[in-house]
């Protein structure tokens, strides 16, 4: 499997990209069509932060080791690449959301997308506790990433 997914939520409403975060919170009933620019992407922010936070440094390494090395598709060659690939200094940061949904009719509200969030963050945290070169080579099925939470939010929040 190539082009392992990276933060992959199903739901598709952010991407991570670059800018920074405001200090006030916004109330989590609170929907997310009724927030103007700053104020979502202070909720964004905050959610994606948490989630690569969360899910780990180590993981986001490995899982870029293995993506960047499966091409060969040879097991071998791909696991002795990963093994030095893991020896480098890696660090993923968040800096900033970029929205790929129309927000404007997005009517899921803030503990929504932190829900979805939450959700995602177990299902790839478990994927990528499970990769391995002769995983992504063999191109072995996972589940996906969108769980009941995050088909719902998605079907509240329609993409562009």
């Amino acid at each position: 499997m190539r082009g392992l997914p990276r933060i992959a939520v199903a739901a598709a409403l952010v991407a991570v990209a670059v800018a920074a975060c405001g200090e006030e919170d916004v109330p989590k009933d609170t929907r997310l069509d009724a927030l103007d620019a700053d104020e979502f992407a202070e909720v964004c922010l905050r959610a994606v932060t948490r989630y690569v936070d969360e899910v780990g440094q180590a993981r986001w390494h490995k899982e870029f080791c293995v993506d960047a090395e499966v091409a060969s598709g040879d097991v071998a060659a791909c696991e002795a690449a990963v093994d030095a690939c893991l020896t480098e200094p890696y660090s993923l940061s968040v800096s900033q959301c970029v929205v790929v949904a129309d927000l404007e009719r997005c009517t899921a509200t803030v503990e929504e997308l932190d829900a979805c969030f939450d959700e995602e963050r177990g299902r790839i945290s478990a994927y990528i506790d499970a990769l391995s070169c002769a995983s992504a080579i063999g191109g072995a099925a996972h589940e996906g990433f969108a769980g009941p939470a995050c088909l719902a939010f998605g079907a509240k929040c329609p993409r562009r």
